[in-house]
């Protein structure tokens, strides 16, 4: 439990407002807040991501194709974060969440919050190594498996908040 106590903590930190789901009148706002914290960091990314893209574009850099392949994997991670609605499950109702519940969901959504730092550190990465020939491909496939690493927990969180109540 100490470890969901310091993922609490660490949201908590980095959402003022964010409640944890404990309180039912809270709980839609809360993952609302959180989704819109993780995509609004990766939407910062995605952008300076495309600058890159763009700047080897415009040098006729083959390596363009690399970075606009990461583009797309996150701009589908920025998709899944907006577009998930839970307002008509049972995470929506007034219904009592299991304690495991909230204890994953809270170690999930710390993981997402440190995932757009990853993001960010991968993307500096790319930005830092984009004239270079050594290390660009392998910046940009780390950065690619972070998203994929971050949709999978995605899904793993969905599925927590979607599943019916017993």
């Amino acid at each position: 439990m100490a470890e969901d106590g310091t993922a609490a903590n660490r949201i908590s930190e980095m959402l003022p407002g964010f409640h944890g789901y404990a309180r039912v009148d809270s709980r839609l706002a809360d993952d609302k807040l959180l989704r819109q914290q993780v995509a609004n960091g990766l939407v910062a990314q995605r952008d300076r991501l495309a600058e890159v893209g763009v700047d080897l574009l415009a040098r006729r850099d083959r390596r363009f194709a690399e970075v606009d392949m990461a583009v797309m994997s996150l701009q589908s991670l920025i998709d899944a974060i907006k577009g998930f609605d839970p307002s008509g499950s049972p995470w929506g109702s007034r219904a009592r969440l299991r304690e495991e519940d909230v204890v994953l969901l809270r170690l999930i959504d710390a993981f997402l919050l440190a995932g757009v730092e990853r993001v960010a550190e991968k993307v500096a990465e790319i930005v830092a190594v984009r004239n270079k020939s050594k290390g660009f491909a392998s910046s940009v496939g780390d950065l690619v498996a972070v998203a994929e690493e971050m949709i999978d927990k995605l899904k793993q969180r969905a599925e927590i908040i979607l599943t019916p109540l017993s």
